[in-house]
């Protein structure tokens, strides 16, 4: 008796101390996971400061925002639906986020506008939502762009899925909200309904037929996100001295067509607001069909803001017309 007694009590000891590895090993992925996290968050609060600094960095009559770099960094995610690497490259510094997507095509998709729309929505956050000027100190005409994030898929995935419609997205955008209740398509681009898009998408199709440099989907739901490139997708604000930036495209090849707003959609009025209707097709290295449709907002100190969006990550030609990374941004 006293023989099964001290067995009973030696498996129990053995459960557990293997109990209690499985638990400490558990905390400590946890920890791991939620330190990642945790740098990230540090990383986006330390970027969204230096904004600030830059935006307030005015001495009188002069400005020191050259001065005040940006302390922040180009976010890489990987949607993997194999398990394996996109092409992006990482660093020590930056790390690449990577993301399983599920074999399931449609839950896949649906993730990968999730991704899509978060990227958006903090990149428009991270620079202060279109009223803070963060242009280096005497930048001149050009535009100042910034890659907030750039976002692409392993193989198998752009073969499953191979592109993204806008109308699908933009759907997307206006049901998915934040904390305060508002639409992520209201909050980036003061668009109230998904199905307002389209008005927006037949007046730029208009002024697409007046430039032969801009090429534009003939339908709405023909509009999409192409997937099939291996270098992925870029998200991207943008920043100019009030009226010269198209200006200062021009020369340089791109497409590009104006419609100020107000557009009277469904009983209200979208004011204040410019489309920009941006090719860059017509530039010596750029894929065919890369349009981008932009809402630009004009500030009261002097500057027009680009609200984020999508652009083929085509870095040459991203670079001809003033768009950047982070790490290389002045």
């Amino acid at each position: 008796m006293l023989k099964k007694i001290r067995k009973k009590g030696a498996i129990s000891v053995k459960t557990i101390v293997m109990v209690s590895i499985i638990l400490i090993s558990f905390i400590v992925i946890l920890f791991f996971m939620g330190f990642f996290d945790y740098e990230q968050q540090v990383s986006k609060s330390a970027c969204k400061q230096s904004i600030v600094n830059r935006h307030n960095a005015k001495f009188g009559i002069f400005s020191a925002r050259g001065s005040i770099p940006l302390k922040c960094q180009t976010q890489l995610n990987c949607l993997t639906m194999s398990g394996d690497d996109c092409s992006l490259v990482g660093t020590e510094d930056n790390p690449v986020r990577k993301v399983k997507l599920s074999n399931d095509k449609q839950i896949a998709k649906k993730q990968i506008m999730e991704e899509f729309a978060n990227a958006l929505v903090e990149c428009h956050n991270m620079l202060g939502e279109g009223e803070l000027h963060f242009m280096p100190r005497k930048w001149g005409k050009e535009i100042y762009g910034l890659i907030c994030s750039r976002i692409a898929l392993d193989e198998k995935a752009r073969k499953e899925i191979k592109e993204i419609q806008y109308s699908s997205f933009y759907k997307y955008l206006g049901e998915k909200k934040l904390q305060s209740g508002k639409s992520y398509l209201e909050y980036l681009y003061k668009v109230k309904k998904s199905e307002d898009m389209i008005a927006v998408f037949n007046k730029a199709k208009e002024e697409a037929k007046n430039n032969n440099k801009i090429t534009f989907a003939g339908k709405y739901s023909k509009w999409t996100i192409d997937l099939t490139k291996a270098q992925g997708e870029a998200i991207v604000a943008k920043m100019a001295v009030a009226g010269t930036w198209k200006d200062w495209l021009l020369p340089a090849g791109i497409g590009v067509a104006v419609f100020a707003l107000p557009v009277f959609i469904s009983g209200y009025i979208l004011g204040s607001v410019s489309i920009a209707l941006i090719s860059i097709a017509g530039v010596e290295g750029a894929a065919a069909g890369s349009t981008a449709l932009i809402f630009m907002f004009k500030h009261k100190d002097n500057f027009d803001y680009f609200a984020p969006g999508i652009y083929d990550y085509e870095v040459r030609v991203l670079n001809s017309i003033g768009i950047s990374s982070f790490e290389v941004a002045p």
